[in-house]
Formats: C-alpha cells, structure tokens, sequence
C-alpha cells in the first residue's frame, strides 16, 4: 500500500497524462476509466487524487490498441467527443466500444497522443450502438450523480425556481416512466457538480470545501434545504479548489 501511494498522482497529472480536458479528465474517473491506487474506497473517502499511473497508461493503451497511426486523419472520423454529439450516443458507451474493441474505424493522427489523439467513424459508432433510446431512469440517474432520490426528484421538479432536468416520458402511454437523454445528462454533468463530486474529485474533507467556496464568495446555485443537495457551477467551483 505504502509503494502504491507514493507512485499515486493527482487528477491534474492524470489529466495532462492524458492528454484530455479537465471535464474529460473528471469523466473518465467519474465513469471508473482510470483508477484508484486504493480502489473504489478512494471515491467514496475524498482520496480521489491518488489516482493510478498504471491505469492510466493501461487505459491509454486499451483505447487506442485498434487505432491506425495515419499522417493525415481520414474524412469523417471525429474526436470521441464529437462523435457523441454526431451520433447521440454518450460517450461513455463509446469509450467501452474502444476499450472492448468493437469499433475498426479507429485512427491517431501521427505525432499526436492521448485520450483527445483518439478518433473514430461516428457512423460506425451507430451501427455498434443502434438503439437511439439510450435514455436514463431517475433511479438510475441517481444511482450515476450518486444523489438521494428526493434530490433527483427535486432536480427535475424544480423547486423555488425552473428544473435543472426535464425528463421526458418513454412512450405517449399516460403514466409512463420519466426517462432522461444523454445529451441533457452530459449537460448537467458539464455544468454542475454536487458537494459530493467536489469532496471526490479534490480530495479534500466536505468541510474544507465548503470553506475554500465561501472564502471566495462562491454558494450553491439554489438553497439546498429546497433542492436536498448542494450544488455548484462546475467551473467556479473546481477553479478554486484546484488553485
């Protein structure tokens, strides 16, 4: 344990290791791409800065096992995160597709590395992935926000103010279940972060947090007596704390 934590590195190294954005960087921890040097208990214990080395090169290399270096990109491959926008498909989903090996059409432009190097066909991407309705149920989207039910439900209902999310029905049968689209998830998750996002991704106690917040006059973006939950502007937030 004591070699592990000493090769850890923070998401910010991970992050220029990866060649990626942060938002990008966050995704794929968030998602469990890259891990832990101490495993699961790490996200759930604040100590989301001890991230593996290994798995990121480990993941690096999985993703891009298929791709064909090429001196000039072929027309109609994009970026991993073009393509999602192009196929509607998360880009979580295809991020599997390229760590399972399912997708052929896969190419690194000469000289370039890294998760942002990557890029793929985005009709391929629909033909491996045909079901558009690829859309979230509110327990699942909890389950992925790692919220309370109530906070979901005061998210999508609003509450002293209009809904962060609008779910749609799944079919037009009165009483159908509520389902979420990726692209508006992704959104949200672009936009804000909870109070537990923030303890995971900085790494610092809860209290800490909110201190560095309140010290450069930063508050949750609604009371969260009415909506359960403290949330943040993403960007704001995680400029201070990782300052």
């Amino acid at each position: 344990m004591a070699a592990s934590l000493l090769r850890a590195i923070t998401v910010k190294e991970a992050q220029t290791r990866l060649n990626a954005t942060r938002l990008q960087a966050q995704m794929l921890i968030r998602e469990g791409f890259i891990k832990s040097v101490i495993g699961k208990a790490a996200l759930k214990g604040g100590a989301a800065t001890c991230i593996d080395p290994y798995s990121v090169e480990e993941f690096l290399g999985q993703l891009s096992r298929k791709a064909r270096s090429v001196p000039r990109l072929s027309k109609g491959v994009r970026s991993i995160t073009k393509s999602a926008e192009i196929s509607g498909r998360p880009t979580r989903e295809i991020v599997k597709l390229l760590l399972s090996g399912r997708l052929e059409r896969v190419e690194v432009e000469i000289g370039s590395s890294g998760y942002s190097a990557v890029h793929v066909d985005p009709g391929e991407v629909i033909e491996k992935l045909p079901d558009p309705d690829t859309r979230m149920g509110r327990g699942e989207l909890a389950q992925l926000l790692r919220i309370s039910p109530v906070a979901m439900k005061r998210l999508s209902e609003g509450a002293e103010g209009e809904p962060f999310l609008n779910p749609k029905p799944r079919t037009s049968t009165l009483g159908a279940p509520m389902r979420y689209s990726h692209e508006e998830v992704d959104w949200f998750q672009r936009t804000y972060a909870t109070l537990g996002e923030l303890v995971r991704i900085s790494g610092l106690h809860h209290a800490q947090v909110l201190k560095q917040l309140r010290e450069n006059n930063i508050g949750p973006v609604r009371d969260p007596e009415q909506i359960k939950i403290h949330l943040f502007k993403r960007g704001v937030a995680f400029a201070v704390l990782q300052d």
